[in-house]
């Protein structure tokens, strides 16, 4: 029966401790103040006298927290913590335990034990003064580190024993306090942290908002720079074109003219030379072949000679018989109200979503629609192959892609593609009829 008694008081104690030390760590955030409180709870609950230990990196071994039930002899642990502060080399005691992360547990202290931890006469002496009678020291771990230890002790005068249940109740004690500790610097750490952060986003603010105008005025620049370049690289495209097909064109028409009065005039018997004729006058054919071919993909001639919708059926019907794709183009209208600048913008693109076509697409069919909703006019290119990723799309990495929309955002239009796995791609341009801004709209 007397067992049980002392069995209940002991689990009495421990959940009176445990609470009170629940208590004692919320009350504050400050780290160093939760480990004073903590002390300030085991004595004299659990301890006569308890020292709570830190380590940091790069720093010694500190006391945080000395506490103890006889004022005279908190002086006397205080002097003894300073003078002789834990060695880090020592194979027993608080700098044994942080290197370890393992308790260690004296239920008593004999004169024998004293001896061997002292470092000096002196050092004996006080802890003799001390009278150490039962000693646990036990660590304060949280997320696999130790942090630090809290040291309890009992005088031999009080004729206490630590057991196996009190370090129990100590290890379960200095896990809480390492948690609480734990979650008070994460929680300084993290207000640091907000601080810093609020501090720089105000100053990023202010440098973003400085440069806004900058910004404005050099995406304005930048826009007329790239439609200056789109529109000096078209003319230049089309002078090259015009100047292969008609000078150089016309010089080899005239060197075939030549070649054939030669062979007009050449002895039959002279077969060497009448097969050098040949042979000449078939290569010079094929030369204006690749003279014509050459000048109009620099710039079609029918583009600019029966516009746009006579380019589009041309490029579709060249795009067949090269690729062997099905091309079907739909129009309602005989002919566009649309500036020069805006033809080739939509020819262009037109080209560049059939080469995509031809390399990627794995499709069997092409269908265009070019039509006219008051001043908007709208090209439409869908195929029936793999159907492009959303991450294809986005262009990123596609210099074709990124020069449709260049192009279209230089007319202040916009650009849509989306495929649908299995079924093809579609890409929608629309375009105002004249240089100006359009409003943007999901493309259906």
């Amino acid at each position: 029966m007397k067992g049980q008694v002392t069995e209940r008081k002991q689990v009495e104690r421990a959940q009176r401790l445990l609470a009170e030390a629940g208590q004692a760590l919320e009350a504050s955030l400050d780290p160093a103040a939760r480990l004073a409180n903590i002390a300030q709870v085991v004595v004299p609950l659990l301890a006569d006298w308890c020292v709570v230990h830190i380590t940091e990196a790069g720093q010694p071994i500190r006391p945080v927290a000395v506490a103890h039930a006889d004022p005279q002899k908190l002086v006397l642990a205080d002097a003894v913590q300073r003078r002789y502060p834990p060695d880090p080399d020592a194979p027993l005691g608080v700098a044994h335990v942080l290197r370890t992360g393992q308790p260690e547990f004296y239920p008593e202290i004999s004169d024998e034990l004293r001896i061997a931890i002292a470092r000096d006469p002196e050092h004996l002496e006080l802890t003799r003064s001390l009278g150490l009678g039962s000693v646990m020291i036990v660590p304060l771990v949280t997320r696999g580190h130790t942090l630090g230890t809290i040291t309890l002790v009992v005088s031999a005068e009080s004729g206490r024993h630590y057991t196996a249940a009190d370090l129990a109740l100590a290890e379960e004690l200095a896990r809480r306090a390492a948690l609480a500790v734990d979650n008070a610097r994460l929680y300084a750490e993290a207000q640091q942290l907000n601080a810093e952060l609020e501090e720089r986003v105000l100053q990023r603010t202010a440098q973003l908002q400085a440069a806004n105008i900058e910004l404005e005025n050099s995406r304005t620049q930048l826009l007329r720079l790239a439609h200056h370049e789109q529109t000096a690289r078209e003319e230049e495209r089309t002078r090259l074109a015009r100047e292969l097909h008609d000078e150089l064109g016309q010089d080899l028409t005239g060197l075939k003219m030549d070649l054939a009065w030669l062979q007009k005039h050449t002895s039959p018997g002279q077969k060497a030379l009448v097969q050098k004729f040949k042979a000449m006058s078939e290569l010079v054919d094929a030369t204006i072949r690749s003279v014509r071919r050459i000048a109009t993909q620099l710039r079609p001639g029918i583009l600019d000679d029966l516009g746009l919708l006579a380019a589009v059926e041309w490029q579709l019907q060249e795009f067949e018989k090269r690729t062997g794709i099905r091309c079907k183009f739909i129009s309602s209208m005989e002919e566009l109200a649309l500036d020069a600048d805006g033809r080739t913008v939509l020819f262009r693109i037109l080209q560049e979503t059939l080469t995509n076509v031809a390399r990627h697409a794995g499709a069997t069919q092409v269908e265009v629609a070019l039509d006219q909703a008051q001043d908007i006019v709208s090209l439409r290119i869908h195929d029936n192959g793999r159907g492009i990723t959303a991450s294809e799309a986005a262009g990123l990495e596609s210099l074709g892609l990124l020069g449709m929309r260049e192009r279209v955002a230089l007319r202040a239009g916009d650009f849509h593609i989306q495929g649908t796995p299995g079924q093809g791609t579609t890409v929608v341009i629309r375009l105002p009829l004249h240089q100006g801004r359009v409003d943007t709209q999901e493309a259906p």
